[in-house]
């Protein structure tokens, strides 16, 4: 019976045989083939190798440089590595075009770019990142602890973190999701419990503008100060900055003074406040505050027809006004109340009674004076000058709004005075008759101030 011969099996397990960096030389052998390299510069990577036997010998030497953030392959050879082959493809391409030129006839030969350039040797590679992570620790001993940086530093960082955030999340979201694109929108970071925020992309421009009209808005119905805001967003960051919010504020009162016009008018000099006037505003005042009040010399106005312009396309939209039947019911108000326990301020305000559903809410009562002092008669005869003008003119031929002409009926509701000062001779009358007995103290009201108009007509 034959012999069987055992077939001997030898296992091609690759080797890196060095003392790098000690030596700059690496000896690799895979059980079939061995290259010798010597390593001329490892940061730019520059390598010489050596591979064959006898008069197959050869040595050339291997660089990788980069253009446009794309590698370049060069394979030098010959005498002093006088002559070249470049490719910008692969070092496999680079490696078999320096073969055919070192063999040209063996044209079947080809060699493994990876072994030639020797990008697959570990001691290169763990020397590298040993390299790169001491560079990185001592940049990150040079960093400045962010408590010590400026406005301008934290700002810089913040930006170079969020570019840097977003290129690794496309990066790895591709590898995820595929050809459907990762689109970051919005980050929120802490670094040393100092919070921030990055929002990627441009948002709608009225998205946005209309989100800060809306906080100042609320503020402002709330009487939250700005220290106030400030301290909210410490708690809340995803809510604008503070700053943004005011340029928001001057931005609309901007806007709104081109639209109403807010005029001064100068308040007239009371010499002494009369018997009359003190019965009615004893339990308010005191001398203190009467000389207050008589430093402050103006008043603000704003034009009625300027507000109603404004506001009636608004109430024609939301269905509150008809044009088919254009007759608008005018309400006019005016009282006095202190302001913060100290100056007396008069303020005389319109509504429209049409809006059936708004018209006992304070935001639908449009003011169009206001001014310190106490509601006398000199006082409302010059501070409203304007104002009866103008409700004069809507009574008596209406307003014109975009071709449409808009006919008011006007109803006064307010305290004596103010309504005494409106209303003509023959009304005064009719009032002591009907509510004389029932309000003795509105009647003599409307005596003294008949008087007053006597006076006046007869002057």
């Amino acid at each position: 019976m034959p012999k069987i011969k055992a077939k001997k099996t030898c296992e091609n397990i690759p080797k890196e045989i060095t003392e790098y960096p000690k030596t700059d030389v690496i000896l690799y052998t895979d059980g079939r083939r061995s290259y010798h390299y010597r390593v001329k510069k490892e940061d730019s990577y520059c390598v010489e190798t050596t591979w064959g036997r006898g008069n197959n010998k050869q040595t050339v030497e291997c660089s990788i440089n980069y253009i446009r953030e794309k590698p370049f392959f060069r394979v030098m050879y010959g005498s002093n590595f006088s002559e070249d082959v470049c490719s910008n493809t692969s070092p496999t391409a680079a490696a078999n075009a320096v073969i055919r030129k070192l063999f040209p006839n063996n044209e079947k030969t080809l060699m493994s770019g990876i072994h030639l350039f020797g990008i697959h040797l570990e001691t290169l590679k763990q020397a590298r990142e040993s390299k790169r992570e001491s560079n990185s620790n001592i940049q990150l001993k040079q960093i400045k602890p962010i408590e010590h940086c400026g406005k301008s530093m934290i700002y810089k960082r913040q930006r170079k973190f969020g570019d840097q955030l977003k290129e690794q999340v496309q990066i790895e979201g591709a590898k995820i999701y595929g050809k459907d694109q990762v689109i970051l929108k919005q980050i929120s970071y802490n670094v040393k419990h100092m919070g921030f925020q990055i929002a990627y992309g441009s948002k709608d421009d009225r998205e946005k503008e209309k989100k800060l009209t809306s906080i100042v808005q609320v503020i402002d119905q709330n009487y939250m100060s700005r220290e106030g805001y400030r301290a909210l967003i410490a708690v809340e960051p995803d809510l604008e900055r503070e700053w943004i919010v005011s340029e928001q504020r001057l931005k609309i009162t901007k806007n709104m003074n081109q639209k109403i016009e807010i005029t001064l008018i100068n308040i007239p000099i009371i010499p002494t406040l009369d018997e009359l006037d003190f019965v009615e505003n004893s339990n308010i005042f005191d001398y203190g505050i009467t000389d207050e009040i008589k430093n402050i010399t103006n008043g603000g106005h704003r034009s009625a027809k300027d507000i109603l312009t404004y506001i009636i396309p608004a109430l024609i939209f939301k269905g509150v006004l008809d044009i088919s039947n254009p007759i608008i019911h005018l309400r006019i108000s005016g009282d006095g109340r202190n302001v913060g326990r100290k100056i007396k301020q008069v303020m005389i305000t319109m509504g429209i009674l049409n809006d059936e559903q708004n018209i006992h809410k304070p935001d639908h009562h449009y003011t169009t004076i206001l001014f310190p002092g106490i509601e006398s008669y000199e006082l409302l005869e010059v501070m409203m000058s304007p104002f009866i003008q103008e409700l004069n003119d809507l009574k008596n031929y209406g307003l014109k709004i975009n071709n449409i002409i808009w006919k008011f009926e006007l109803y006064f509701s307010s305290t004596g005075s103010f309504c005494l000062y409106v209303l003509d001779l023959m009304q005064l009358i009719q009032i002591i008759f009907a509510h004389g007995v029932r309000y003795p103290s509105m009647t003599k009201l409307i005596i003294k101030l008949i008087g007053r108009l006597v006076k006046k007509w007869r002057k």
